[in-house]
């Protein structure tokens, strides 16, 4: 269901110094929350809630706001609640008035609110940053032209590319290319070569080095074989050559 609206103050909070009167309101997140358009996200993620169904869901602006503080803070979700309940100028951020002794959702929360609205939506954070960024003169239309990532620290989705991965890739594109081109193979060797892969691995892990290196002599002296039949068998100007 969707987040009712915040009350803005209660019968407690009259008993309580307001934020107002106990922080630095030039503190940079202090000036950072009065900045940011908070209500485009509560339109930009009602789809994400039922009108009618449920128990009414966490405030977006909570929710955002502690995105925005575990990312800027590089904190993680258990880590980023503890620090919010000692440090007032995060609840400031976050739309609190008064001091909060206590967290305000479980870290499940976090997870669940991700998974709900989706990495798509989610990008909505990044705009609003953008534009702040634009209205305050920090970065110009002209420089938003063109991104230039650096990624050369962070981690990439290659793996290591060991004899056994590139005989099997190998032979395993050999094989597809054949099959595409219609080329009859004296033998594939795919499905002894898997089982080759696998103990070549059990080898390492036993220590058997001596083995180990046996099998991915016999995967070379297979692949080898494949590559002479291709040879044989597919004509140097054929297609099925250029794709090899």
């Amino acid at each position: 269901m969707k987040p009712k609206p915040r009350a803005q103050s209660s019968q407690l909070d009259l008993f309580q110094a307001h934020f107002d009167q106990l922080l630095n309101l030039d503190h940079r997140l202090c000036i950072l929350a009065r900045k940011i358009d908070w209500q485009r996200f509560d339109v930009a993620f009602a789809h994400c809630y039922s009108s009618e169904m449920g128990a009414p869901g966490k405030d977006i602006r909570l929710l955002v706001g502690l995105h925005y503080l575990k990312h800027m803070f590089n904190e993680s979700d258990e880590s980023l609640l503890d620090r919010w309940v000692e440090n007032p100028y995060l609840q400031y951020y976050c739309g609190f008035t008064t001091m909060q002794h206590d967290g305000p959702l479980h870290l499940t929360c976090l997870v669940k609110w991700r998974q709900r609205v989706g990495g798509e939506k989610l990008l909505a954070l990044l705009t609003e940053t953008v534009t702040i960024a634009v209205k305050d003169k920090q970065i110009t239309k002209k420089e938003l032209a063109q991104v230039n990532v650096d990624t050369t620290v962070q981690e990439k989705n290659i793996t290591h590319p060991t004899d056994l991965k590139l005989y099997l890739k190998a032979l395993n594109n050999l094989s597809a290319v054949a099959k595409q081109h219609g080329v009859k193979l004296r033998q594939t060797y795919c499905r002894v070569a898997k089982q080759a892969a696998q103990m070549v691995g059990r080898y390492a892990h036993a220590r058997q080095f001596k083995r180990m290196r046996n099998r991915l002599r016999k995967l070379r002296t297979w692949l080898g074989r494949v590559i002479r039949d291709m040879r044989r068998k597919v004509p140097q100007s054929d297609a099925a050559r250029k794709d090899c």
